[in-house]
């Protein structure tokens, strides 16, 4: 079987959606041949990993964006790069369709694979005579109204305007609505995407994470060891976004810190033009001493800081598939997170605390009451730490490739 993927974001060494796109390559191509359709910018680090590891079923096609279009994609969250994109994939429609009259052997299935975000559908489903699969596909959700008193004034606009214009792009995509109903099958990327997909566009999904988790991380030792340490460490990754609701895990800590001093909060990610401002808030609401601030760190740099902690509490409000829940599931770190979109999928009673979206001041008193809840029982922790690993077996890469797998002979 072979199958034309197209991957925009797809390189190796890479989390978020770099490694959507690298890890179901790696992946897939276990099961059958595969092309490749990615951005030209990867192609240094592609082509390194190929000179120096054995990577057989797989040939890559470089398409260019640009260099504009390039540094607008590596600032996340900018608009503008949308119109670089559609112009991307504008050129990989036209480079599939002289691929195709070429290609020997015959192409099986076309499968748009990322990025996962809805807006943007691409056009390879336009090219008819071949099966097409489409996702995982998200970007749905929606930021809850009930924590808007945690935002600043401008952070307030950003997340009423972007819910008001993904509201309506539900709605109005045609091409997405065009894609998705010419797919022979659609993922979803979550429990709250298929809904969506089902709900308004009348449409049945399978849900498969655009995320998962690579096994034997752990240090076993670490984690049967919990009982013996007289301190905990806390991680907390990301940027410094509204979603991510720093100022909810900072207000948490602090008041489990109060109670529990021997607690220590390691924040992840955060960039340094914003440390002063994140320092302002530890000093209110939290102990200095005991907040300990990385900055944005490289993936292996930050995934070694997170190997050592005991507990990731995850408080961001709006993700898709959160990559750093089966990242930290995988080192056998369990998760205290919102019970909320991707999060409510991946985390369950065996390896985490999932907190009801209530308001900001429920989720800060829950929170808190969760962090001194698992340092007092080690008993607790050590389950869910356990539970964890076995969690993260279940969310593998293998096993969302397989998935994957069984839909492309399922439509075949």
């Amino acid at each position: 079987m072979r199958i034309l993927i197209s991957a925009f974001a797809c390189s190796p060494h890479w989390g978020s959606e770099i490694g959507v796109g690298w890890n179901y390559v790696n992946h897939l191509r276990n099961y059958c041949e595969l092309d490749v359709i990615t951005e030209k910018g990867f192609k240094t680090y592609i082509d390194e990993y190929l000179q120096n590891n054995n990577f057989h079923n797989c040939r890559f096609h470089f398409i260019d964006i640009g260099d504009t279009g390039r540094k607008l994609f590596w600032a996340q969250g900018n608009w503008r790069f949308y119109y670089y994109y559609r112009i991307w994939q504008e050129k990989c429609y036209k480079y599939v369709i002289d691929l195709l009259k070429n290609s020997k052997p015959r192409i099986d299935i076309i499968h748009h694979l990322n990025m996962i975000g809805y807006r943007e559908p691409g056009y390879l489903w336009k090219i008819l005579g071949f099966p097409y699969v489409h996702g995982p596909v998200g970007g749905f959700e929606q930021f809850p109204l009930s924590y808007l008193s945690e935002l600043s004034f401008k952070d307030i606009s950003y997340e009423i305007t972007r819910n008001i214009i993904n509201y309506i792009q539900r709605y109005t995509n045609i091409r997405f609505i065009n894609a998705i109903r010419r797919a022979d099958a659609v993922i979803a990327a979550n429990s709250f995407d298929k809904n969506i997909i089902k709900n308004v566009y009348g449409i049945e999904s399978s849900v498969i994470s655009a995320t998962g988790s690579n096994l034997n991380l752990a240090d076993v030792s670490k984690i049967s060891n919990i009982y013996n340490k007289d301190i905990i460490n806390i991680a907390w990754v990301g940027k410094f976004v509204s979603r991510k609701a720093l100022s909810i895990a900072i207000k948490a800590f602090g008041q489990a810190n109060k109670i529990k001093n021997r607690m220590f909060l390691h924040l992840i990610g955060i960039e340094d033009k914003y440390r002063n401002l994140v320092d302002k808030m530890i000093g209110v609401y939290a102990n200095n001493n005991n907040v300990l601030q990385y900055g944005k760190l490289g993936h292996s740099d930050a995934m070694d800081i997170l190997k050592k902690c005991d507990i990731l509490l995850f408080t961001s409000l709006q993700e898709g598939s959160p990559t750093i829940v089966v990242e930290a599931l995988s080192f056998g770190i369990p998760v205290i997170c919102h019970d909320i979109y991707g999060m409510a999928d991946m985390v369950n009673d065996s390896c985490g605390i999932k907190i009801p979206v209530v308001n900001s001041q429920t989720s800060i008193n829950l929170f808190s009451q969760e962090l001194v809840r698992l340092f007092d029982d080690r008993t607790i922790l050590l389950r869910l730490s356990n539970g964890a690993l076995k969690r993260a077996e279940q969310l593998s890469w293998e096993n969302n490739a397989k998935k994957i797998f069984n839909i492309y002979c399922s439509i075949i």
